[in-house]
């Protein structure tokens, strides 16, 4: 069983390097794989009854004028007693023209689990309200500004994860309604995440997390993988790359008194685009609650 865990873990890997790739910031991002991989999989939802609460501020490509920012609200706890997990997730992102404000609530439930092994299904289920907002000029010279009226998305994602031992690997679809708002399009948003990850002793204080994350729509394909070292579960240092390797991020993140969590991630870009930016950064202040 381990082995089979082990190749299907490859199997991600395979798919998202040799999959079509191309950046979309709709399919991921590190700051997702970071601070709120419940985004990308509801089975992410963690099992303590601790209430966590977590903000997260992302602003990409800074000093690059109109660039791409994102503001994250997250608050997730659990009942242990039922397997069951319960979480809320806020956020606002702007890319381009776009503006986009989503309202989430997630749950996850334990199926089955013996002394090893256990299978969890997760639910995200919501709302996207989505906006354009432009502003040029005209050949006078005036200012013309011009703003859509918003327009409504459900969102369903459907995932579930097998953990053996140290080893997990999880899949789920996701799901992106259409608007009655506006004409039907040939544009189809839905995907499918893959992730896979272990937790390796490598010593009484450290452990070493090697993580995969695959994103796969009908015309793209979006891919993360690295590594994160922990130290007793109070500080955690990681270097993370996409599938081109031209996007290279780390993260630190701490625990201040066993309540408040902080976290930072620097990503640098090594393109064209890099020489009129200073790189990504991302900021994440969370607290957790009896």
């Amino acid at each position: 069983m381990l082995m089979k865990v082990k190749y299907l873990g490859l199997l991600v890997l395979c798919l998202t390097i040799f999959g079509k790739p191309a950046f979309s910031q709709y399919l991921t991002s590190h700051g997702d794989v970071f601070f709120n991989p419940s985004r990308i999989n509801p089975v992410f939802l963690e099992d303590t009854s601790l209430l966590h609460a977590n903000a997260i501020a992302k602003e990409q490509w800074l000093g690059f004028e109109g660039a791409p920012e994102e503001y994250t609200l997250h608050a997730q706890t659990a009942f242990e007693k039922v397997g069951f997990s319960l979480g809320f997730n806020a956020s606002y992102e702007k890319i381009g023209f776009h503006k986009n404000w989503f309202m989430m609530v997630q749950t996850k439930k334990v199926l089955w689990r013996n002394e090893n092994s256990k299978i969890d299904m997760g639910l995200q289920a919501g709302i996207v309200r989505r906006k354009m907002v432009s502003d040029w000029f005209s050949p006078t010279g005036e200012l013309i500004s011009f703003e859509s009226y918003p327009f409504y998305l459900p969102v369903l994602d459907l995932g579930f994860s097998y953990t053996f031992k140290n080893q997990s690997i999880g899949l789920a679809y996701k799901y992106t309604g259409s608007s009655l708002e506006e004409e039907p399009t040939l544009t189809n948003e839905d995907a499918w995440a893959a992730h896979y990850a272990a937790d390796y002793a490598i010593s009484k204080d450290f452990t070493l997390t090697p993580q995969i994350f695959g994103l796969f729509r009908y015309d793209i394909s979006s891919a993360f993988f690295g590594a994160k070292l922990t130290y007793k579960d109070f500080l955690t240092a990681g270097l993370y790359s996409d599938e081109t390797f031209n996007n290279i991020a780390i993260l630190l993140s701490g625990v201040i008194n066993k309540r408040i969590k902080i976290g930072y991630y620097y990503k640098l870009s090594f393109n064209k685009l890099n020489q009129h930016h200073n790189g990504t950064h991302a900021l994440n202040l969370g607290i957790m609650l009896k």
